[in-house]
């Protein structure tokens, strides 16, 4: 494998072009049968591509994994040209699936905590939810085992405790001891609440008559409130001059205008805001439209939800997706904190080249002059992004911790 032939391994080549001998020969003498080449494609990505389902079949004899994806983010089976390639990659897919999941239950029987552990931090995890022969779910096994410490790697890692087995049995139905009972009555989230912070600095309203009028706007709880200053919206029963309602109202901010705002309101209204020139005009209006959509996403999530039980489950599904195990949350966690060192040592390269244009560009040019000053103003905003995304990242992990905390006492 090198640069020249694009990363392609003699069995890439072997099984790309049929040899089915040349292919057995390789992988007989130790050959990785995963080894992909430049654009992510295993031999099996390429046996189901020339549709030669001899070749599949004997990559799958050794054990050729059929979830890689490739750099389009297709996996063998996408590749497949024909009908029967792809039943064989399906069924050896379900093969997989079924094999890893009773690998987890049997561990989970056993309490082997390592490779629970193990399997669900692996690319392609077991379904934490699959049952055996008799519907137990791993929880079940945990704690009819007395695997109180199995149980709790469980919960962490979002393990469904509402689910029942052929004899209809939870979990805690079948807990072998008080401390197993105390662990499963941890209740589970039924649904994400969502919070919108208050918002609010001044603003200027474009009125028909009057034009652009000077406000101090405050959005909190889905509203969008306006006084004349921001004396006024502190004081203690302030009276607002306007209010709208931010359910399913809709924002546009033109790049053709960046100081431009434009909110148009579920019974029809529009309104034409802008930030004050003297503001950093760019961070500002960026500000204003987080915070709106945030409390036009606030608004509308509680609305449906008190419309009915259906609606409400069909308005918040996709924000209930946003409710993350523990587990996985430590894992993104991890990954969020490698990224931001990464972009902590990209930024700190784009100041030294600032620093270095700065010395050597004429700025006397308009265009070079022009193209520093983006770069500068970047590097700025990038650095204050990192700062305040690191503080983020602390809070996330110490809310991680004490929530592990809990669940662990």
């Amino acid at each position: 494998k090198n640069k020249t032939n694009l990363g392609w391994t003699p069995l890439h080549l072997a099984t790309y072009f049929g040899h089915k001998d040349v292919v057995e020969a390789l992988l007989e003498a130790g050959a990785n049968v995963d080894e992909v080449n430049d654009t992510g494609d295993t031999a099996l990505h390429k046996a189901s591509f020339i549709g030669n389902e001899e070749l599949v079949i004997l990559l799958l004899k050794y054990k050729a994994d059929v979830n890689i994806m490739n750099g389009e983010g297709r996996t063998p089976c996408d590749m497949s040209k024909t009908r029967d390639v792809q039943r064989l990659l399906e069924a050896a897919g379900r093969a997989e699936r079924h094999e890893r999941e009773l690998r987890l239950l049997t561990a989970a029987k056993d309490g082997r905590i390592d490779d629970i552990q193990e399997l669900l931090s692996s690319p392609n995890p077991p379904n934490i939810n699959c049952v055996d022969a008799q519907g137990n779910t791993c929880l079940h096994c945990a704690a009819y085992r007395g695997h109180t410490r199995l149980a709790v790697l469980l919960l962490q890692n979002g393990v469904d405790t509402t689910l029942r087995n052929n004899s209809g049995q939870l979990a805690i139905d079948m807990a072998k001891d008080t401390e197993m009972r105390e662990v499963l009555s941890v209740r589970p989230v039924q649904r994400l609440q969502r919070t919108a912070a208050r918002f609010e600095g001044p603003l200027l309203k474009r009125s028909r008559f009057l034009g652009w009028r000077p406000v101090w706007a405050v959005v909190q709880r889905g509203v969008l409130l306006y006084y004349g200053s921001r004396a006024e919206a502190a004081r203690p029963g302030a009276a607002w001059r306007a209010r709208k309602y931010l359910d399913a109202a809709t924002l546009s901010a033109a790049a053709t205008a960046p100081a431009a705002i434009l909110l148009r309101f579920s019974d029809g209204d529009t309104h034409r805001l802008a930030v004050q020139a003297e503001r950093d005009i760019p961070a500002c209006r960026q500000q204003w439209v987080t915070a709106l959509n945030e409390h036009i996403a606030y608004s509308g999530h509680y609305l449906w939800a008190g419309a009915s039980p259906d609606s409400a489950r069909e308005a918040t599904e996709d924000l209930e997706d946003e409710c993350k195990p523990l587990g996985s949350m430590q894992d993104a966690l991890t990954a969020a904190t490698n990224s931001l060192a990464l972009l902590d040592t990209q930024l700190r390269e784009c100041a030294a080249i600032v620093a270095a244009l700065d010395k050597s560009v004429n700025v006397g040019t308009s265009l070079h002059h022009s193209a520093y000053m983006r770069f500068q103003h970047v590097c700025g905003t990038g650095s204050e992004a990192l700062s305040a995304l690191r503080h983020c990242a602390a809070l996330v992990a110490q809310a991680r911790d004490a929530d592990s905390a809990r669940l662990s006492r």
